[in-house]
């Protein structure tokens, strides 16, 4: 039963792609807009995929939506986008995913229409509207469309699907963009959000997978990690807190919690 249903999503997705087609595919290289390029490519649909960088994206991110592009022999166009340019972002409200998403499909839209593509996609799925997502008001604005949500495909479907089909890395963990490791009222700034990033990767060439560093308004950094990599984290006490101090960081708290994702929305 659970695999007909799937069945019949992935046939209305195909068709719905087939008659978006050709477009521009938001690729942030995390596992959604990857299964999504992965699945209209398989299936020889012409959109073409671009990858937003600037300083809200940590660079591995950035290499990593490259190199696996590159293994399916396709190119990823890369456009630089600065959302700290833009007021509703840097004074960090509740409302900044909203004026972060939409300063970066509005960049999108430029390419897109330079290009001569009328359509854009991008690769929320069903399980997004369970949380808190400000941004998906400035994709219905700019009329990006959201097929995988569309077709009610969920995130444990998209990870079934990449690991029925290949695809490299299907339990990628999500990696979502620097300005949600701050809280709400604390101005990012591109040195802040450059440090945050490199002592992140510096937490993953160590073994943590599921983790995030937070800021907090008091000058607090809090590392949170998911109950499964408590223990090694507390192994790691030492090297991470040499790290916290490289980058200028200061001291983490460390936070055992179920899900590290909404620590802010909470």
């Amino acid at each position: 039963m659970e695999n007909t249903r799937l069945a019949a999503k992935l046939d209305l997705l195909r068709q719905r792609l087939t008659a978006l087609s050709p477009g521009l595919l938001a690729l942030s290289g995390g596992l959604d807009s990857r299964v999504l390029a992965h699945l209209a490519w398989s299936w020889e649909l012409e959109f073409r995929a671009v990858h937003v960088r600037g300083p809200h994206v940590p660079p591995a991110e950035t290499a990593y939506a490259l190199a696996w592009v590159a293994s399916l022999g396709k190119t990823l166009e890369i456009l630089d986008v600065d959302p700290l340019a833009h007021e509703g972002v840097c004074v960090n409200y509740k409302t900044r995913c909203y004026h972060c998403k939409k300063a970066m499909f509005q960049s999108l839209g430029a390419l897109a229409e330079r290009l001569g593509l009328s359509c854009m996609i991008e690769g929320s799925q069903a399980s997004d509207a369970m949380v808190y997502r400000p941004g998906r008001q400035a994709l219905a604005e700019l009329g990006i469309v959201s097929p995988m949500a569309e077709v009610d495909l969920s995130k444990p479907e998209l990870r079934a699907i990449a690991r029925s089909t290949g695809m490299a890395d299907p339990e990628q963990a999500a990696r979502p963009c620097l300005l949600t490791r701050l809280e709400y009222g604390l101005r990012p700034t591109q040195d802040m959000l450059a440090r945050l990033a490199a002592c992140e990767a510096e937490l993953a060439v160590m073994g943590l997978l599921d983790f995030r560093l937070r800021m907090h308004r008091d000058g607090r950094a809090v590392l949170q990690v998911s109950m499964t990599e408590a223990g090694l984290a507390e192994r790691l006490t030492r090297p991470i807190s040499e790290a916290l101090q490289r980058h200028d960081l200061g001291y983490a708290e460390l936070l055992v919690t179920g899900s590290v994702s909404g620590y802010f929305d909470i």
